[in-house]
């Protein structure tokens, strides 16, 4: 069933991704730490087109190269992005070629994005990681703010996929869940991504946009010495 939304319009779409495009590289001045790349074919037994769903949504989600360029982006600007006017079930082979080709080359863009931890939630099996029951298998689903306080409406979804946390262990869903304890603010480095499935998160005030990081290439945690990567940071005691 469509939902209730704005009809698409190319022209918003293609000057909010010139927007995207020319926004500075600077991050602070501080050089990001990314691991070069990942696997990148198949991934405990599922290809990277996962099984069932929608395979190029799937591709986009099981990628294992990190991003050579980013740039910095808000979550207020990701929720800005002009959403595919489709409901769920609508497979990315069935949009009409300017949707596609518009999609595409926001999602050919390395961002940081900067913000808090609201909360984080390891998902279950999916096609993406061919219903895999495997805990290891799974993506942790991890909702960012502009603030602390911010809640999960407003905000935008970054997710550490299995392929990443294989060779970051300290990306569990443990840490991640203890990041919205720790208050501290949060850089993720990763791909733009849209994931046309989740209309039915938008409509419940369970995030704000369907844009997303995804896959994570890089988590950084902001200290009172500076920016460190996760796997060196110390969480406050309790």
């Amino acid at each position: 069933m469509m939902r209730d939304i704005q009809a698409f319009k190319p022209p918003a779409m293609i000057l909010l991704l010139a927007a995207l495009v020319v926004m500075p590289a600077a991050t602070s001045g501080v050089a990001l730490s990314q691991t070069p790349a990942v696997a990148t074919g198949d991934f405990d037994g599922c290809p990277i087109t996962g099984s069932g769903g929608d395979s190029t949504l799937n591709t986009e989600k099981n990628r294992g190269a990190a991003p050579e360029q980013t740039t910095p982006i808000s979550v207020a600007e990701m929720t800005q992005l002009t959403p595919v006017p489709y409901s769920d079930g609508k497979t990315r082979s069935d949009w009409p070629a300017e949707v596609q080709n518009s999609i595409n080359s926001q999602e050919r863009q390395g961002v940081v994005l900067t913000g808090y931890v609201i909360k984080a939630i390891a998902e279950g099996p999916e096609s993406c990681n061919c219903k895999s029951l495997a805990d290891n298998d799974h993506d942790v689903h991890i909702y960012v703010g502009n603030d602390p306080d911010a809640t999960a409406g407003e905000s935008a979804i970054v997710e550490v996929t299995p392929r990443w946390r294989a060779v970051n262990p300290s990306w569990d869903a443990q840490n991640l869940k203890a990041l919205a304890a720790s208050g501290d603010e949060v850089r993720f480095t990763g791909w733009m991504m849209y994931d046309q499935e989740h209309w039915d998160m938008i409509n419940k005030n369970q995030r704000a946009t369907l844009f997303e990081i995804h896959p994570v290439t890089g988590i950084q945690v902001q200290t009172p010495g500076g920016w460190v990567n996760l796997a060196d940071y110390q969480f406050p005691t309790q």
